[in-house]
């Protein structure tokens, strides 16, 4: 996943494509984040059947995380599509290696735990960091951990592995729960890895009994096992342990998971046209969107120049994203602006 500093500026360029016959001006808009906050909005225009790369500059956002990507793309006041991102984008501050896993040797440096490695540990496999994306996790959810590994070159056969796992002493660890999967199969060679990897706040007790890790404070401990694999990657046999009990000297939070929410809010208003004739009538579209993990409703009122034109409650299910339409005719020339919940668009009449 890509990964950035808070704050960060970068540019993100996107393809878009007019698969129609007539040519279009449209606006994009980058979100970011379970509550869509806009990071980005551009104009451009494309004539029939043209494709172009759009350029959006964005600063990342300053709170650490994992965010969620979307682009919105619309065109004379209307939603015409939101599109997810493959990827999350991962927000992550400067990081500090972990101790030796060896011998508790701290360091403030990757490079002085490199150096470490090199004179005291040669050859073996060891961690440089693993860190949680988010500080504070529901118990019974997924977290995501971001690492650096090295390891030397894979033996054996093509059933061998190495395994490096970080997990969450006290509890049963059964990859990927209570367990992160960060494995290198025979064949790899020797080199530094990294990547994010990711375990559920849960644990097996008996043959698939699955039990969530209460709330607490937990430090984060590693291990790193040679294993050989046995027919479909069911059952791992032990061939050496590197180390295991391991302290990173990080923690993570687990905490009540919470009853699942609605997230409803509005997402966009629109206007079309932004000029118009007194008399003429002018199309207001109010998106309406739910991030959340359950139905949920809100009530909106929409208002032009302060007035209310329209009040009703607009029921969303998860993940859905959809707007409705008003119309309005202004009777006099001047600006106008109009509001629904809080977000606003204007026009002009003349």
């Amino acid at each position: 996943m890509p990964e950035f500093s808070p704050g960060e500026s970068k540019v993100a360029k996107v393809a878009m494509t007019n698969p129609t016959g007539k040519a279009f001006d449209y606006i994009g808009v980058i979100y970011m984040g379970t509550d869509l906050a806009v990071m980005a909005e551009v104009s451009f225009h494309l004539n029939p059947g043209e494709e172009k790369q759009v350029t959006f500059p964005i600063t990342m956002p300053s709170v650490q995380g994992s965010y969620p990507v979307h682009i919105g793309v619309f065109s004379g006041g209307q939603n015409i599509a939101l599109y997810k991102a493959i990827e999350d984008v991962i927000i992550a501050v400067a990081v500090q290696p972990v101790p030796c896993v060896y011998c508790g040797a701290t360091f403030t440096t990757e490079a002085g735990l490199i150096g470490h490695m090199q004179s005291k540990h040669p050859g073996k496999p060891y961690l440089v960091y693993a860190y949680p994306v988010v500080s504070q996790v529901a118990s019974g959810a997924w977290f995501k951990i971001n690492y650096k590994v090295y390891t030397p070159a894979v033996p054996g056969p093509e059933n061998d592995v190495y395994f490096f796992t970080v997990y969450i002493p006290g509890f049963r660890v059964w990859e990927p729960y209570n367990g992160t999967q960060m494995y290198f199969l025979s064949g790899t060679p020797a080199g530094f890895y990294k990547g994010v990897s990711g375990m559920y706040t849960q644990y097996m007790v008996g043959q698939y009994n699955f039990y969530n890790i209460p709330p607490g404070t937990y430090h984060l401990f590693s291990m790193c096992r040679h294993c050989t694999v046995g027919p479909g990657g069911w059952t791992a046999n032990v061939v050496r342990t590197f180390w295991q009990g391991a302290d990173t000297g990080l923690t993570i939070e687990v905490v009540e998971a919470p009853p699942p929410a609605p997230n409803v809010f509005i997402s966009q208003v629109f206007v079309s046209p932004t000029t118009v004739n007194v008399g003429k009538p002018v199309k207001i579209t109010v998106v309406v969107a739910n991030t959340g993990e359950a139905t949920g409703s809100l009530r909106v009122t929409t208002t032009v120049n302060g007035v209310a034109i329209d009040t009703r409650t607009v029921t969303r299910t998860p993940s859905l994203y959809a707007g409705y339409y008003l119309y309005f005719t202004p009777q006099e020339a001047g600006a106008y602006q109009v509001e629904a919940d809080g977000v606003t668009a204007s026009f002009t009449v003349y």
